[in-house]
């Protein structure tokens, strides 16, 4: 902060609040909507924390007593108890650091936060995203051990998920058996799922992509299937897919499944630290010219990103992104093979170390058949 010139940061996001306090709220994951919560973090001092009197017991262990200021309404925080230690800390006319920018989010209602802005007419708020991405996406080895963990989970559950599919199962009964499954392998709980396909019969499109919320409609022999998940171990997920076919896959199936197989293993030789996002977006490019299956039209605009607390976070590797790879880095590569009215997205997911890059997603690269 003080090399940024912050004399303080004020944290609303649930992520931020977790990872800089370091105790979740006593709702799973993540705290409930209604009962926000904020930290005031000084560029010298002990952070003030206003919490729900839920949450307090959380916070605890982190915080000095006086440092916890508790409330109880059912409406939120009411903005008095926010300016007040704004002002003892002496922010008054302060610089402060909110998070305003990339991939962040406010986690207070908008009115809310607004007043309180505007209860500091001569404090200066400025963006803290950069500063808050730089801690948060260079992981410690506890959070990477939480990633390879999850990782772990995500590959027993989804080779087990394989296992049970048969034809004609729905896109919601499929997505419910790998979130079960996922838990049944030590999920503290399921991240997401998304489950798409792309039929063998059609022509014109690539794909089309049945989430939860398109969910009775049946498998059918001759569809690939793209299955996509990630499992909270303590508050941190992976996100990577892999892929299975109803029946007996085509060669053409095959054809790109590889090429995008031998892309990802291509990026994940070229993240070293010191090269930048955007030159492992070139190496991407570059192999997948040479298979003939680059497409301009990246669905995703993108063939990687980073990962932890969110199944998606910041950098991304993509052509504009000039983030340098730094050890610590926990980052997916997702090439995409386009072509012949179909697509193939693989993903892996990588820490960067001081010479070269671990692959934390170690599950079978194999194309599954099921029932053929």
């Amino acid at each position: 902060m003080r090399k940024e010139k912050l004399d303080a940061v004020l944290i609303t996001n649930d992520e931020n609040f977790i990872h800089l306090i370091g105790l979740p709220g006593p709702y799973g994951q993540h705290r409930s909507n209604d009962r926000p919560g904020v930290a005031i973090i000084p560029s010298n001092g002990d952070p003030v924390c206003v919490v729900s009197s839920g949450t307090a017991p959380n916070i605890r262990p982190a915080l000095k007593k006086e440092n916890i200021r508790e409330y109880t309404s059912t409406l939120g925080i009411e903005t008095n108890l926010l300016v007040e230690p704004i002002k003892e800390l002496g922010l008054s006319k302060g610089r402060i650091g909110i998070e305003g920018g990339l991939s962040q989010r406010i986690g207070l209602p908008y009115d809310d936060y607004v007043r309180l802005l505007q209860s500091f007419p001569n404090a200066r708020f400025v963006d803290a995203a950069p500063l808050l991405w730089k801690m948060r996406m260079i992981k410690s080895e506890t959070e990477i051990n939480y990633l390879k963990k999850s990782a772990m989970i995500v590959d027993r559950a989804r080779q087990k998920c394989f296992d049970q599919l048969s034809v004609g199962m729905t896109y919601r009964e499929i997505g419910r058996l790998f979130s079960e499954l996922m838990m049944h392998e030590g999920a503290d709980g399921p991240a997401f799922t998304i489950v798409a396909s792309w039929p063998q019969d059609r022509t014109g499109e690539n794909v089309v992509i049945y989430r939860i919320i398109q969910p009775d409609i049946p498998t059918k022999k001759g569809e690939a299937l793209f299955l996509d998940g990630g499992a909270y171990v303590h508050v941190y997920t992976v996100d990577y897919n892999r892929w299975a076919v109803f029946g007996k896959a085509s060669p053409k199936m095959r054809k790109y499944h590889e090429i995008a197989r031998k892309v990802s293993a291509a990026m994940g030789e070229a993240l070293k630290p010191g090269v930048t996002c955007s030159d492992i977006h070139a190496t991407a490019e570059r192999v997948l010219r040479s298979e003939g299956t680059y497409s301009e039209a990246n669905f995703a605009g993108r063939m990687g990103h980073g990962q932890g607390m969110l199944w998606t976070e910041p950098p991304s590797i993509a052509p504009a992104d000039k983030t340098i790879l730094e050890p610590g880095l926990v980052i997916s590569t997702e090439p995409f093979a386009v072509g012949e009215s179909m697509w193939v997205c693989w993903e892996d997911v990588w820490v960067v170390r001081k010479d070269g890059a671990e692959l934390l997603t170690k599950e079978s690269g194999e194309l599954r058949e099921i029932g053929k």
